[in-house]
């Protein structure tokens, strides 16, 4: 398949498994000549930037590639991926956004190439926890925080799209219009590029996942990022309408 792909992987104090997960990557990758990593590092406090540099320097079958963003914030990463690869885009090269600990492993990846040979061309391919195929195993609080948030992004935002933190892939280009727009730089990142994209008209598909194993503790504060989302939600629904700066 004529597909390649640049994944824009965050990376905040991932020392520990960040070189194994991104030798899986560049296993992986062989498939998909020319495609490459970048590795944003943002605001870490161990030596992640310094394990990214020397990642970059050990010459693999993939180009790996490290960047710095000072800054703290799953957001932060995600945007200057971004923004580093708009000026690169190519016709089928497709940007993968996911998480350094590879949770879905390449089932995502999967998903998005069983699409394109079965002729589909959907703006935007999620990997999403909320697909009746995914298989999702979490605690009872952190499924109920996840269908309260569902909820509520159709009902104050009106989204259709089942999953808003999952996998994301798409084309630079698609993104061009979109990423100036949004203004989070914390998780709530890409909730907002999924706004931005369902207004914009394109077509989002989701499809199936499997999540592995945990690499370590989630840092995920279900009341309290919940509580922090809901306020993002409606300032950016008030946002959008002109109704707050």
């Amino acid at each position: 398949m004529d597909l390649t792909l640049s994944y824009v992987v965050p990376v905040h104090n991932e020392e520990p498994t960040l070189e194994r997960n991104v030798r899986r990557l560049e296993e992986h990758l062989q498939r998909f000549p020319g495609s490459r990593v970048l590795l944003i590092e943002n605001g870490s406090k161990d030596d992640s930037w310094g394990l990214c540099q020397r990642l970059a320097k050990s010459d693999g079958p993939v180009a790996i590639e490290p960047f710095r963003e000072p800054n703290a914030g799953m957001g932060f990463a995600l945007q200057r991926g971004v923004v580093e690869e708009i000026p690169r885009a190519e016709p089928n090269r497709w940007l993968v956004l996911t998480a350094a600990d590879l949770p879905f492993g390449f089932t995502d990846l999967d998903g998005l190439v069983s699409l394109l040979q079965a002729g589909q061309r959907p703006d935007v391919v999620v990997g999403s926890k909320a697909h009746r195929n995914s298989q999702i195993q979490t605690s009872p609080t952190r499924t109920a925080a996840t269908l309260t948030y569902r909820m509520l992004r159709r009902v104050i935002a009106g989204m259709r799209t089942g999953d808003s933190q999952g996998t994301f892939m798409f084309r630079a280009e698609t993104v061009r219009s979109i990423a100036p727009k949004i203004a989070s730089r914390d998780f709530f990142w890409s909730t907002e590029f999924t706004y931005y994209a369902e207004r914009a008209g394109l077509t989002i598909a989701e499809v199936p996942v499997v999540l592995e194993e945990a690499q370590r503790a989630s840092t995920v504060k279900p009341f309290k990022h919940g509580s922090k989302m809901l306020k993002q939600l409606v300032q950016l629904r008030l946002r959008d309408a002109g109704l707050l700066r």
